[in-house]
This record gives C-alpha cells, structure tokens and sequence, in this order.
C-alpha cells in the first residue's frame, strides 16, 4: 500500500480494503458472503404454467358459451310458449264463435248465420229439455202408426200385430216416468203436462184396447181404441203446434222439421222411403 493510501485510510477511519471485502458477494475459498443481502431474481412461468393458464381460459369460454347458449334457449322457449299460448287462445275464441254462432234456413233457401248471446243459449238450452222428451215421445208415436199401418194393409194376421201394440206400453210407463222428473222452467209446465196426459191417457188407453179388441175380438174395446186414436191425432198435433211456435220465439232454435212434421208424413216418406230402395 503507498503512502497516499495510507493516509487516506487513517483520515477516513475506514478501511477501504475490508469495506470492498465486506461488500463482495463471495467470501473466502467461493462460499457466499452471508452478510451479503442477495436479491431475488424475478419468477418467470414456465411452459407448465402456460399450459394451465390457457386451459383455465379455454374452460372459462366453455362456460360463458354454456351459459350463453342457456339463456338464449331460455329466451327461445318463452318465445316459443308465448306463441302456443296466443294460438291457442285464438283456436278456442273461433271454436267458441262457432258454438255461439247458429246457422239457419231462411224463407229465401239460404244460409244465414245468426249470433247468439249468452242468454240466447240458455234459452235454447232450457228448450231443448223440452224439445227433446217431445222427440221420444213422437218416435213412440212412429210406432204406433206403423202398427196402424201394417193393420189396415190386411197383409199380416191381426193376431200377431196384437202383441206389439202391449209391448209398447213398456215404452209408454219409462216415458211418463222421465217425462214427469224433467227439470225444466216454468214457462214449459204447460208443454209437460200436455205431453203427460198423451202419454198416460190418449196413449196408453189406446194401446190397451187395441190388443185387447183384436186379442179378445171385442168391439166395445175396439170403439174405445178408435176413439183414442182420433185423441192421440189431435192432441199430439196440437203438441207439435206449441213447440213450434215457443221454439220460433228463440234465438238459435229451428223448427223446420217441427213443422214440417205429421203423421201423414211420416207414413208416407216411411213407407215411400223404403219401397223406392
């Protein structure tokens, strides 16, 4: 060490030898300097890391892609249901025009419709109670009249139509019964007991007597029955007179075939009917 140096250590108090010693990262002999504060080098990812990041980020898209697509399918699917809903609403609003629209023939031959109210159909409703025991009771009447029919041809044996007229009371007694338990308004009461005393009187009397006046070959029996027979026409197209006009009165109702009805016609388009086949 020169003389200069050697001064400048003993004024700095401070050897600058050891200071560099000291500072050195490597002591004596290659061993680290333990008073040496090393740095940590910066941490740098490696392919590994990479690797898991980019699959973190992949999955990350799948999910957001999943949920994407979940909310756009639920979205599609309310759509879808709105629409179903609004059709099927429309569907039951035409069926509905349908059943509250009536379609009769008019004086002129054509087809008109006619618009009904709720009150229309309950009217018609409460009519076709009506309507309906004066239709079974009319077949029953059908019957009759072909017995009648067959009678006076003269074709078969009277012995054998005997037993046909009896067992139509059968019919008769099943009719008075539903006849008497229908639930109907009171406006109709008049209509149900007309068709009551049909049924248990004009009917039912002359039924009995005509087996019998042909089974017993009783006169007396036989004059009651035509008697009865003339009750039964007159009374019976008296009852289809009332229905008709009660069921113009409605709205939706039609009474063409009501009108239209008789026992002169029946015979006729039965007996033409079956003859023309």
């Amino acid at each position: 060490m020169s003389l200069l140096q050697e001064r400048m250590r003993k004024v700095s108090g401070v050897d600058h030898t050891q200071k560099m010693a000291s500072e050195s990262p490597v002591f004596e002999y290659g061993y680290p300097n333990p008073c040496h504060e090393q740095k940590n080098p910066k941490m740098t990812p490696n392919s590994s890391q990479n690797d898991d990041l980019i699959a973190m980020d992949e999955e990350q898209k799948k999910i957001r892609a999943a949920i994407f697509y979940e909310n756009r399918m639920e979205k599609m699917t309310k759509i879808a249901n709105g629409v179903i809903i609004t059709l099927s609403l429309y569907i039951i609003l035409l069926i509905y025009g349908v059943f509250m629209t009536d379609y009769q023939y008019e004086d002129d031959g054509e087809v008109h419709p006619q618009i009904l109210s709720v009150a229309d159909i309950k009217e018609k409703n409460d009519f076709e109670v009506i309507l309906g025991q004066y239709e079974r009771c009319r077949i029953l009447y059908e019957q009759v009249l072909m017995l009648d029919y067959r009678l006076g041809q003269g074709n078969e044996d009277p012995a054998k139509i005997a037993p046909e007229y009896e067992a139509l009371l059968d019919q008769v007694e099943d009719l008075a019964i539903k006849t008497d338990a229908l639930d109907i308004k009171t406006k109709y009461d008049q209509i149900r007991a007309m068709l009551l005393s049909w049924i248990k009187n004009d009917t039912a009397i002359y039924l009995q007597k005509m087996s019998s006046a042909i089974s017993l070959n009783n006169p007396e029996d036989a004059d009651i029955a035509v008697a009865y027979k003339t009750y039964m026409y007159n009374n019976f197209s008296q009852l289809t007179s009332n229905i008709a006009v009660m069921g113009e009165e409605l709205n939706g109702v039609d009474v063409t075939g009501i009108k239209k009805w008789s026992p002169e016609s029946y015979i006729d388009n039965k007996i033409n009917g079956e003859t023309g086949k």
